[in-house]
Parts: C-alpha cells; structure tokens; sequence
C-alpha cells in the first residue's frame, strides 16, 4: 500500500485541509444560494406550521415524519456497510459518518453525483476504486426500486385515471420498464464479462469484477434496504401532503411514487436538485388536480429533512475523512 512520510506527509496534511475547507465553504454557500430561493416556500410553511400546531394528530404526524429521517439515513449506512463487506468490513459508524459526508458532496454536483466520494473517502486508500463500483451498486439498487414501484404505479393511473388512445400501450410499456431493470440488478456483473482491446477500458473492468461479489442473497438484502428506505420517505411524503392539506386518497398515494419516478429519469443540472423538483411536483400536482401549493412545499419540506439537515452533518465528518494515505 502507498504510504507517504515526512515532509511530504506534512504538506499533504495541510492540503487535505484546504481542500475540505475549499469543499465545506462550497457546499454552505451552494445551501445558502438554494434556500435564499425558497424565501417564498419558508414563509408558506411559517403560515402553515401555526395552522399545524392548533392539530393534535397533525402535530403527532409531523413529528413521526421527522423521526424517521435519521432512521432513513441509518438504513442507507447499513446497505452502505453490507455492500462493502466483502471488500473492506467497517464499523456502523464508518458507514454512517461516509453516508453523510456523500451526502454533503453530492450538493455539488448535479444529480448529486457526487455522493460515492464521500462514502469511499471514509475507505482506506486502496480500497476506493472497489468501493466507488460498490457504491455505485447500492445507487443502482435503488434506482430500481424508484424505476419499479414509479412504473407500476404510473401504469396504474394510465389505465384508471387517464383517458387517451394508446394508455394501454403506455400502461404496458412501464410494466415492461418495471421487470426490466429488476433483471438488469440481479444480472449486473454481467457487465464485468463483456470483452474490449481498448487497455484502459480493460483496466476499468478489473474492476467491475466487484460486482460479482454480490449472490443472490446479498444482493436482496440490498434491494430489500432499498425497498425499506423507499417505503419510509413515501410515507413522509404522503404525511407531508396529509399534515399540508388534510387529504389522502387513491391519487395521492399513487402521486408519491410517479413523483419520485420522474424525479429520478428527468436529470437534474441544478445543484440541490430542489429547483427540478419543485417543477415536477407542480405539474404532476397540477394534472392529479392537486392543491398545487401542498405538492411544492411538501417536496421542499421533504428535501429540509432528509437532503439539507443530514448534509449539515456531513460537512463536519468531511473533516474527519482522510483524503490521503499515511
């Protein structure tokens, strides 16, 4: 393993730490730029909270929501630490501060892109390159959980809520979508087989062999994480739209995962996401005939407690995380 010491060891110590005060005032001032945007939707949710608290079974609701962010975010560092057993054991704590410092860099980047950097920087020196494919896998995990239960549900309202001349040939193509990508996560290292001349690619693919690592049995533990943690920020959201406008039903339900669905296969080249969001939210809101308002600041309370507070977090366990080998 590459070690470095004396004097070079001194200067990268001292670089290691620019560079985390470079990415740590970059992700604070990115945050403060999105929320200085949503002046408009805290002054909603100030106007809405005063409603809120005078509701005994709202106020107890919206207390559940908040709960269950840190159970979602312990979940993920648990899938984050199954997926890496096999390459490098790690403790619970290790998962959890690398889930959320990920979580903190992916603010930079769009799409948040960026979140394997956090986790695999919590990873010895050489065990990164293995780790970001593991990481990767547990991204990959949960897109197909968002991918199936988005497209069977927009499926679903395809055939009974909407009314157009080819429904079912829509209906039928998310259905196909659906199965598709669950085949796709369980054959993945296949991927690792696939023959090129080209050296560099071959040297890529060395390392995909990771993927292999995973059987069947592990590889549905992760999905299984995945569908829990889809299933708890579902259900804050179908709360949240509950707590904001005091009706659930059918659509609603259904509305939670489209939304999610669209969020996931539309990119995003904004930082944060939350502009993109909010679109999506207001025009899917719009054609389930929502209270348009409830959608957006539902998504936008939704990304306060399981994106902003969280990667508040991760900024301080970017200080902990080496960057280079000793």
């Amino acid at each position: 393993m590459l070690q470095i010491k004396g004097k070079h060891w001194k200067s990268l110590k001292k670089f290691s730490i620019f560079i985390k005060i470079i990415l740590a005032f970059l992700i604070l001032v990115i945050t403060y730029n999105i929320l200085k945007t949503e002046d408009p939707n805290f002054k909603e949710l100030a106007q809405s909270f005063a409603e809120i608290k005078a509701n005994q079974s709202k106020m107890i609701t919206l207390l559940v929501i908040i709960f269950l962010m840190p159970i979602n975010w312990l979940v993920e560092s648990y899938k984050w630490k199954l997926a890496v057993k096999n390459i490098i054991p790690i403790s619970l704590s290790n998962a959890i501060m690398g889930t959320l410092c990920g979580l903190s860099i992916g603010n930079l980047m769009p799409n948040r892109t960026g979140e394997f950097i956090g986790k695999v920087i919590y990873l010895p020196f050489g065990y990164r390159l293995k780790g970001t494919v593991a990481s990767i896998f547990t991204s990959i995990a949960q897109f197909t959980v968002t991918i199936f239960f988005g497209a069977i549900s927009f499926a679903l309202v395809t055939l009974f809520f909407l009314s157009f001349l080819f429904k079912s040939y829509v209906a039928a193509l998310n259905i196909f979508i659906a199965i598709l990508y669950v085949f796709i996560y369980f054959n993945i290292g296949l991927i690792s087989n696939l023959k090129f001349k080209n050296k560099l690619v071959k040297k890529g693919l060395k390392y995909l062999k990771v993927l292999n690592f995973y059987n069947t049995r592990e590889k549905l533990k992760i999905l299984g994480l995945s569908v829990l943690r889809y299933f708890i920020f579902s259900c804050q959201f179908i709360g949240i739209l509950w707590v904001l406008s005091s009706t659930i039903n059918v659509k609603t339900v259904l509305f939670v995962p489209i939304s999610f669905y669209f969020n996931t296969i539309i990119p995003s080249f904004t930082f944060g996401e939350l502009g993109l969001r909010e679109l999506i939210n207001l025009k899917l809101s719009d054609s389930f005939m929502f209270f348009n308002t409830s959608a957006v600041l539902a998504g936008f309370l939704l990304w306060l407690l399981n994106v902003l507070i969280p990667s508040i977090f991760g900024v301080l366990f970017l200080f902990r995380a080496k960057l280079f080998p000793k």
